[in-house]
């Protein structure tokens, strides 16, 4: 079934072949990890990309005592420290997991001999790359130009599971406001849905 999930997904993107499946289940390691489980810590070089295939992890700094989260990671996703990874340099950030999470992780030497196998894999590589520099650029975007509700709202549109799946804490930290503000926002939006709804109610008894 883990295996099926990362199959189905690179299938999006290259012919999956039986020998390639064949590869993916010799390279690709399943492992599991409790919750609030550190998977990298800063100071160590990233060893592998995890493919995640259930549960929730996020990447974050530690600036003045304050957690600054800069990616959460879901089922389907990869996740992993991306310049520490790349350049083969300590990790500046933390990795972690923020529910029970499962995932097929790649060694970043395994990954060296499957570029020498098959230009298919050298490209599959360089999509997860794009995708996490894309994350990356359109979360500082939304920073920069959306309201924090509508960073919320942005974050919500893309996984509505994660309000029930995830602390507020987290969500607050990666769209750069505080949960109190974050809880402030969710109340108003709350209340205008309520109002919105007992007033379509009394539409239709008048009518």
């Amino acid at each position: 079934m883990m295996y099926d999930m990362l199959i189905q997904q690179l299938s999006q993107y290259v012919t999956v072949t039986d020998e390639d499946r064949n590869t993916i289940k010799r390279y690709f390691q399943p492992i599991n990890f409790d919750k609030y489980a550190t998977i990298t810590k800063v100071g160590e070089v990233e060893e592998y990309q995890y493919f995640i295939t259930s549960g929730y992890a996020r990447t974050f700094y530690q600036l003045n005592g304050i957690e600054l989260t800069t990616q959460i990671g879901w089922q389907r996703q990869f996740i992993f420290s991306v310049q520490s990874f790349v350049n083969r340099k300590p990790s500046l950030e933390t990795l972690e997991t923020i529910s029970k999470f499962s995932a097929l992780r790649i060694h970043f030497e395994d990954l060296q001999r499957l570029y020498k196998l098959n230009d298919k894999w050298l490209h599959l590589s360089l999509h997860v790359m794009e995708s996490a520099l894309i994350n990356q650029n359109d979360r500082i975007k939304r920073l920069s130009l959306f309201s924090a509700k509508e960073r919320y709202e942005s974050l919500v549109s893309e996984n509505p599971a994660l309000l029930q799946d995830i602390a507020l804490r987290y969500l607050a930290s990666y769209i750069g406001i505080k949960p109190e503000s974050l809880s402030r926002i969710r109340s108003n939006m709350n209340n205008r849905a309520t109002i919105h709804k007992k007033g379509k109610a009394s539409l239709a008894i008048r009518a």
